[in-house]
């Protein structure tokens, strides 16, 4: 039985560094750059930090082949028995903002309970329904082939494509298995990452059986890159959470 204690002590990963806080009031917090690569005087990198204190959004090309795996459980008692993640923020089902993040995948699956969705997805379950977040993860992996997965939590209304973008490029880094989310704790967000689809899979085996075993697990065993990003990192857990959620993204919009 694989023990966590007793995973091999790795040498620290340095965060990847925020982008220049340049922009104007009350627009978008950039997203961090990716992989921890520093810009030299007029020269950007993958995702496009450039020495004037600019930035723009990484093109896929930039990017390895990545699938995406939505975790999006059913009713939250929270919630009054709703289906969360189909509740709106600025407008918009918190599901598909979250499939909007990973737009560009090669393959989306989405793990829970069937939605009407606008957009063409792979479904699955974790089995039996309801055995925790590492049993849907292990169920959406078995569909991927992509070298890169992702993994995005349904109830994360505010990631974007960007924000993915960052965790994809941090995550193919050559010394690294992969790349979370941070809030502003410095909390890592194992729902919020990229990871190597191959280390991912080596991690599941040697763990065994993933019902209702902690998502900490994948944290301890794995060399991961951190991509801040407070923001991005808002998850929604209750209805208040729900209230901010929405007023962030509807003063983005304004």
């Amino acid at each position: 039985m694989w023990n966590p204690a007793e995973a091999p002590t790795r040498s620290p990963i340095p965060q990847v560094p925020q982008a220049p806080s340049s922009q104007a009031p009350g627009s978008p917090a950039p997203v961090a750059s990716a992989a921890g690569e520093p810009t030299t005087p007029g020269h950007g990198n993958a995702l496009g930090f450039t020495s004037a204190g600019g930035w723009r959004p990484a093109t896929a090309t930039h990017l390895q082949a990545y699938d995406v795996v939505v975790l999006a459980g059913g009713a939250a008692r929270r919630f009054g028995g709703a289906d969360k993640v189909l509740l709106p923020v600025a407008g918009r089902p918190m599901l598909e903002r979250v499939l909007a993040a990973g737009a560009g995948a090669r393959t989306t699956v989405v793990v829970g309970p069937r939605r009407p969705l606008p957009v063409a997805v792979r479904w699955t379950r974790e089995d039996p329904p309801g055995s925790g977040p590492l049993a849907a993860l292990a169920a959406g992996l078995s569909l991927c082939e992509a070298p890169i997965t992702t993994v995005l939590a349904a109830d994360m209304p505010m990631l974007d494509e960007t924000v993915v973008a960052a965790l994809v490029e941090a995550a193919s880094a050559d010394d690294v298995d992969g790349a979370v989310l941070t809030d502003d704790t410095g909390e890592q967000q194992p729902l919020a990452a990229a990871y190597r689809r191959q280390a991912l899979q080596d991690v599941l085996t040697t763990i065994g059986d993933p019902r209702d075993r902690p998502m900490r697990l994948l944290l301890r065993a794995l060399r991961l890159a951190t991509v801040p990003n407070p923001r991005a990192a808002l998850d929604c857990d209750t209805p208040d959470d729900l209230f901010h959620a929405d007023r962030v993204a509807e003063q983005r919009l304004s």
